[in-house]
């Protein structure tokens, strides 16, 4: 059986000859060396390509490469050698996957690398293929951390008049749902790489974000994933054979023996032992619990999303009977004396970019649909995939409703806590001590003081506001004395509405964080007539 998983995966064909002559990829020239066979097989060998193969046995034996003075960030250690890794596939034709742990930096390793490309004089498109939800994740990590890296991001009705410029980029970025319908534009372009993040995508062979992944024609490729295999062994084939088509073989004969094996439970774990072996050199996978020396005890990260149509159209539907009123108040009053009808109209308008639904008036209109809600399900599906313990935090009671109604739907076990609640510590120690509550989701203003929640190493605040020292005390109840994890703090901030215009805000005037904290209304000398244009400003 071990003889008929090699040769199948060498010559589909091998069980109608007694002799295969065969060109073996490098890819299997290394499973070949990376085999355990015993005595029962054996393997004869040239001396050029034991030259050749001697080169894999050891990872630990990556040559480091520099990273670029031209990319704007600092490596952890795990992180550099993620970059090794990259450049190791790369200098020897291999595609891999990067299956690091959520929280981990992939997307990072992943631009230290192509800058490191660039400055090695590549000069073809990058093409980056990623969730929808994240396209604008990309843009911005890109933007901050390789800004001499141009960036072409294909989204949208007007991307149609871009796809001749597609070679004047140095990274462009797509989604997996316009890759089916861009399929055939976006094959007329070689690529240096195709980079799939979230490669689970295509874990389905049969589906036609699959196939169109499969027909674009680049030098090498790359699968960014915290779970490879998600249901079974055909989902990391799927993947593979992405990256190196037939290394596993056929998918017939991948089913017949090495899935169908591997599922049944006398023989499995050999198959699964020796399908582990041929993988091995071409999927990194680090969890947090591996790297924690590396990491500082907080890491934070913001996560800027995109409006769905729905929520856009209202947004500015919305934006334009407050922004009339919000400045005839300003006209007549003054900054000060127009605080509370500025402070209703922000409140509104971030209430849609939390989710129209969360508004009362909206709540039972299922048109509506919440880019930020989307990603949220995403980060706390993968969180929870990871073994993470997650405090979720919102300031808006109606958000909270649609978020414990999905966890309801998806039967997360979870914990709720607002201004209402009479046991706070009997919830508190249960979450601590029951390790089947992977999350808490918390009223940000009850949940601010009081609660040591240090079981949590996870901490998602959906809607960030002026104050950080309340988002402060959030993931501090998480990051306090007795906890002895890396915390993770995320930021869902919605692009091109007010939640951005005020992260901007807190960022070039630190005197702004006052603005809105002050009992008696927001002070004049503090927030200008400017920064209410910005706040109140059309995007489109």
């Amino acid at each position: 059986s071990k003889l008929q998983a090699i040769l199948g995966t060498f010559h589909s064909s091998f069980w109608m000859s007694n002799a295969i002559r065969t060109k073996l990829s490098s890819a299997q020239a290394i499973s070949l060396s990376s085999m355990d066979a015993g005595d029962s097989i054996q393997i004869t060998t040239s001396k050029d390509f034991n030259e050749f193969t001697a080169k894999f046995k050891n990872f630990t034996k990556i040559a480091p490469i520099k990273i670029s003075k031209n990319f704007k960030g600092k490596l952890r250690p795990y992180q550099k050698e993620g970059v090794y890794w990259l450049n190791f596939l790369y200098e020897f034709g291999f595609g891999g996957i990067l299956a690091d742990e959520m929280g981990l930096g992939k997307t990072v390793q992943t631009l230290a690398f192509l800058q490191h490309l660039k400055d090695q004089g590549n000069n073809s498109p990058v093409l980056i293929v990623v969730p929808t939800s994240i396209i604008t994740n990309w843009l911005y990590e890109a933007r901050k951390f390789t800004p001499n890296l141009s960036v072409l991001v294909m989204h949208g009705p007007e991307r149609k008049s871009l796809f001749r410029d597609i070679s004047d980029y140095d990274i462009v970025i797509t989604s997996y749902t316009l890759l089916r319908i861009d399929k055939q534009r976006l094959s007329q372009h070689d690529y240096s790489y195709v980079i799939l993040d979230e490669a689970q995508n295509i874990k389905n062979e049969q589906a036609a974000t699959t196939k169109a992944a499969k027909s674009l024609s680049s030098d090498r490729y790359v699968a960014l994933t915290g779970t490879p295999t998600e249901n079974r062994p055909l989902e990391l084939w799927s993947i593979m054979d992405f990256l190196m088509p037939g290394y596993l073989g056929s998918k017939e004969f991948f089913k017949k023996h090495f899935e169908k094996p591997i599922l049944n439970a006398e023989s499995g774990n050999e198959v699964a032992g020796f399908l582990r072996s041929r993988v091995r050199p071409f999927i990194l996978k680090r969890k947090k619990i591996e790297v924690e020396k590396d990491l500082p005890p907080k890491l934070e990260t913001t996560i800027h999303v995109e409006m769905t149509q729905s929520q856009r159209a209202l947004y500015n539907e919305m934006l334009d009977e407050v922004r009339p009123r919000v400045f005839d108040e300003i006209k007549e009053k003054g900054v000060g004396g127009a605080s509370v009808c500025i402070l209703a109209a922000l409140l509104r308008l971030r209430q849609v970019c939390n989710h129209p639904r969360s508004l009362e008036a909206f709540k039972e209109l299922e048109d509506f649909t919440s880019g930020k809600l989307n990603v949220l399900q995403d980060l706390v599906t993968e969180a929870l995939e990871s073994g993470r313990k997650i405090l979720l935090y919102s300031q808006f009671l109606g958000m909270l409703a649609l978020i414990r109604n999905w966890l309801e739907e998806t039967k997360v076990n979870h914990l709720y806590l607002d201004g209402s609640t009479k046991n706070r510590q009997d919830l508190v120690d249960q979450f601590n001590a029951d390790d089947d509550i992977r999350l808490f989701l918390i009223s940000l203003k009850a949940g601010g003081t009081g609660l040591n929640l240090t079981g949590a190493d996870t901490v998602i605040i959906y809607d960030p506001w002026w104050n950080p020292a309340v988002e402060d005390q959030a993931a501090d109840r998480a990051h306090r004395i007795g906890q002895t994890k890396a915390v993770n703090v995320y930021r869902l901030v919605t692009e091109h509405s007010v939640e951005s215009h005020i992260m901007e805000l807190k960022e070039r005037k630190s005197k702004i964080v006052d603005a809105l904290l002050d009992t008696k209304g927001i002070s004049p000398l503090k927030l200008s007539r400017e920064d209410i244009e910005k706040l109140f400003a059309y995007e489109i």
